[in-house]
This record gives structure tokens, C-alpha cells and sequence, in this order.
């Protein structure tokens, strides 16, 4: 009797297993970002020069959306003379129907561009966006945004654009360091 019951438990767990690997499951979800959550401090890199650069990342609208105000400060200097403050307003989200990771983009110089997490160049340490819609700029320009989620305390960023070269050039890095917990008050 033991022997019958094993047997057809193993059936049932092999079945089961069959079943569940043929179902498309999300290598990347909203959960992945989740260790952004919180502010964070750092300095950045690129094609304007270096800038102090700051992020705030918070769960919204009952769990469904991530959202990030970002702020980049270029002080005077060879690169860049007059100097300049870039900001962003993120929005993160999950497309069940796409099965992918979106990320709307706004910033103060009046671009607005949608990202999707290509699953095939990213991992869930290294969420590799790519531009599918970008507003106010030329329709044969290519962005992506790639973040690298070092671990609790430090991630990083990197802004990569084609203007219609054929490849992309880094423009910019940003690393970050957690200034604080989204855990204490």
C-alpha cells in the first residue's frame, strides 16, 4: 500500500513538475526592483561632465507601481560652463501581457521616453531597459538604461543613446549609495 501511495505521489510530483516548466514565468518583475526602494546619493560621469546625483525610489498606488524623482547637479566646469540641474520623474511598472518590466521616463527638459526590460541582455542584478518610445527627439535615435543592483547599499546606472550611428556610446554613469533605510523613519 506504502509503495502504490509512493508511486503515485512520484507520478504526480514529475506531472506537476512538466506542467509548471511549460508555463511562461517572468524571468523579471517588480519584485526585482524592490531593493531600489529607498534615497540614495552618489556622483555620476559622462559626456556633460560630473554631477552629484540623487534618487528616490517609493512603492505607489497600492503596490502596483515604483516610482523614482531623480535629480543630477552639473557644477561649472570645462565640459560643461554654465552648468545645469537634470531631473526625472520614473515611473516602473509590469505589463502581464507583455510579461515585462516598463519604465516610463519624464524629464525637465521636456523628453518623455517608454522603456521595456529586455529580458535577453538583463538578469535580476542587471535590469537592461530599451527604449520603445521616445517624445521629442528624432525618430531614428535608440536609447537604453541599464541599472546594476550591487547589492543593499550601492547600485549603479549607465545611459547609453545611438543618434543614429548604428551603435550605442555610453553617456553617462551614475553610482549610487543608500543615504538611507526605507525600513526606519
Amino acid at each position: 500500500m506504502k509503495v502504490r501511495f509512493l508511486k503515485g505521489l512520484m507520478v504526480l510530483i514529475i506531472f506537476s513538475c512538466g506542467v509548471n516548466a511549460d508555463e511562461k514565468s517572468p524571468e523579471l518583475s517588480l519584485q526585482d526592483l524592490r531593493p531600489l526602494i529607498g534615497i540614495w546619493r552618489g556622483t555620476g560621469e559622462g559626456k556633460w561632465g560630473r554631477s552629484s546625483v540623487e534618487r528616490d525610489f517609493k512603492i505607489i498606488l497600492d503596490n502596483n507601481f515604483l516610482e523614482n524623482h531623480g535629480r543630477s547637479v552639473y557644477p561649472r566646469q570645462e565640459k560643461n560652463r554654465k552648468g545645469e540641474i537634470h531631473e526625472t520623474h520614473d515611473i516602473f511598472s509590469y505589463d502581464t501581457r507583455r510579461q515585462t518590466l516598463v519604465l516610463r521616463q519624464f524629464d525637465n527638459e521636456g523628453y518623455a521616453t517608454t522603456y521595456y526590460a529586455d529580458r535577453s541582455i538583463g538578469s535580476p542584478k542587471k535590469v537592461v531597459f530599451v527604449a520603445e518610445q521616445m517624445e521629442n527627439l528624432p525618430d531614428n535615435w535608440r536609447a537604453r538604461l541599464t541599472f546594476h543592483i550591487i547589492d543593499d547599499t550601492e547600485y549603479w546606472e549607465s545611459f547609453e543613446l545611438d543618434t543614429a550611428k548604428g551603435e550605442y556610446q555610453l553617456y553617462l554613469t551614475n553610482t549610487f549609495y543608500r543615504a538611507r533605510d526605507p525600513n526606519t523613519n
